[in-house]
């Protein structure tokens, strides 16, 4: 891993006061103090400049932290264009979003950090409320108000936690259920047993260390589930405020020319099964991970015999090649045959799908790996955190 600050980073910016003398520039009246935004960034040159100039011109903030997943894009240069004393932190390789993150809180020297996607938009800001809920004896995950679609009512992106067949199963077939019929998890306004989505997100920072951070187990997704779990654990919890609200493009934070969108919904599958077999235990996730299995033979004999029906032939065809691939994805992260695979990332979950083949009837031995295809950031993210969850 190499890190490289931009030449600036760390000076403060001067400004000439009235008096004429050079003073540290100061923030403007009213404005939060105390804030680093962290911004991980992987091919996200077309979203990221407009999320950094929102944040400067809404929060004001100590900093802004840009770690960059190795894009192949302008990434860094747009969010130089719009926040020129930004701290750059290049990544020879895609490290995920979580390790990301984790990097860019190491970097910041404010108490609070925020999180968010860079195709997030910071609309509002009311620094007063702001202010005052970030003085908590305890922060948790404080949830700002986030909308995700044009016309969509901005809302805290808590969720309750579900079991895993009603976590699983609406992933497995996500790719089979039309576009037109893929329905949102809907937030929920109890906080006893729910995850906050990460793709806008206030932390404290000793009380992120305290946690661990995120779990660089992760990649793309499942990291926010865990990492809410465990601020539960240590009694920090989940907090809302309307202090702050922002807009989510979803799925826009990195470019790609993976059209199948093969590698985020396999890291999303993956990352659950990490998940439930951190959190939930091996069993479950084995079984999860053997139904998952069986969801994808039920999904190509469907869509097999849908090939059929003249009207329905071109977009039967594209969805059993995104079935196909991402089952081929899965497989070979279980042979470790992938390169993402054979890295460190979602090591639990590769034990639940090598339990869930073995014990698995008329199971199939896979040799073949998938050409590298790589979100980042979070999918959705504008970073990928792809994460676009709300996405993520």
């Amino acid at each position: 891993m190499e890190q490289r600050a931009d030449q600036r980073a760390g000076r403060r910016a001067t400004v000439t006061c009235e008096k004429g003398r050079p003073e540290k520039a100061m923030r403007a009246a009213n404005a939060p103090s105390g804030i680093s935004v962290v911004l991980v960034t992987f091919n996200s040159s077309h979203c990221v400049e407009q999320c950094a100039a929102s944040v400067l011109e809404q929060l004001r903030p100590d900093e802004i932290i840009v770690v960059d997943n190795a894009s192949a894009d302008e990434s860094i240069a747009a969010a130089r264009r719009a926040a020129p004393d930004a701290i750059v932190i290049e990544s020879k390789t895609n490290v995920g979003f979580g390790r990301a993150c984790n990097l860019g809180v190491a970097q910041a020297r404010s108490a609070t950090v925020l999180f968010i996607n860079p195709d997030v938009v910071i609309s509002t800001a009311n620094h007063r409320d702001l202010e005052l809920a970030l003085m908590a004896p305890r922060l948790g995950l404080l949830v700002p108000l986030l909308s995700s679609g044009p016309g969509n009512v901005a809302r805290h992106q808590v969720f309750r936690y579900r079991s895993w067949r009603r976590t699983v199963l609406p992933q497995a077939w996500s790719s089979v259920r039309p576009k037109e019929l893929q329905a949102a998890p809907r937030p929920t306004s109890s906080l006893e047993d729910a995850w906050a989505a990460a793709a806008l997100l206030f932390v404290r920072r000793e009380e992120f260390l305290a946690v661990g951070g995120f779990d660089t187990r992760y990649f793309l997704y499942g990291e926010d589930f865990d990492l809410s779990r465990r601020y539960r654990e240590y009694k920090f919890g989940v907090r809302l405020t309307d202090s702050v609200t922002g807009h989510h493009s979803g799925s826009a934070s990195s470019t790609s020319s993976d059209s199948l969108r093969v590698a985020p919904l396999a890291w999303s599958l993956l990352g659950t099964l990490e998940y439930l077999s951190l959190w939930e235990g091996e069993p479950v996730a084995a079984r999860a991970a053997r139904a998952v299995l069986r969801s994808f033979r039920l999904q190509r004999w469907l869509l097999h015999g849908m090939r059929r029906v003249p009207g329905l032939r071109g977009r039967a065809t594209r969805k059993y090649r995104q079935v196909e691939r991402v089952e081929a994805f899965i497989y070979s992260h279980a042979n470790a045959l992938h390169v993402a695979a054979s890295s460190s990332f979602c090591p639990d979950a590769r034990v639940a799908l090598r339990t869930a083949i073995d014990t698995s009837p008329g199971r199939r031995s896979w040799s073949r790996a998938l050409p590298p295809a790589h979100t980042g950031g979070r999918a959705s993210t504008c970073s990928g955190n792809v994460r676009g969850r709300t996405g993520k």
